[in-house]
């Protein structure tokens, strides 16, 4: 793929991806932060504000304050510039590859300018489940992470060599 191309593409879809997310955090912080219950969508869906103070499952949450968001702020960092390096890079990297790429930069993006703009916390409002089984609380950036990842592994698993 042309590198103009590729970067243009990696441009694109950076923007969308983490303005999906703050869109739907924002949304989150306006109407469900003051929301005295969770808003059930379907079932299995079930949306309510938190404000997680750590990283995934809440690893972290209990370190002081200080040290906490530094950790969770350099390590975001560092976790971006490995990808922005790895797609500058990545001289043949396939269109899916390139997605997938996209979406978990995305969602560390979309994470870190979260950890900046709220004291160090990420705005999480959405639970799925039925009945006692149910996953934490995440949002559109941690969905993003997952799905690049998979995309990503599989793509690599199913296609080790492929260029394009």
């Amino acid at each position: 793929m042309v590198d103009t191309l590729k970067y243009g593409i990696l441009v694109f879809l950076l923007f969308f991806f983490i303005g999906c997310d703050q869109l739907t955090k924002e949304f989150a912080r306006r109407e469900l932060s003051y929301a005295t219950a969770p808003v059930d969508v379907f079932g299995m869906v079930r949306l309510e504000y938190a404000e997680n103070a750590g990283s995934f499952m809440s690893i972290g949450a209990g370190l002081p304050d200080g040290l906490r968001r530094t950790i969770h702020i350099v390590s975001a960092i560092v976790v971006v510039i490995g990808f922005v390096l790895l797609l500058t890079y990545a001289y043949e990297i396939d269109r899916i590859r390139l997605i997938g790429f996209s979406l978990l930069l995305a969602g560390a993006c979309g994470n870190l300018v979260d950890r900046f703009n709220n004291h160090g916390r990420v705005i999480d409002f959405i639970v799925l489940g039925i009945g006692n089984l149910q996953t934490g609380v995440f949002n559109l950036a941690d969905v993003f992470i997952l799905t690049g990842l998979a995309i990503v592994l599989f793509r690599f698993r199913a296609h080790p060599q492929s260029p394009s």
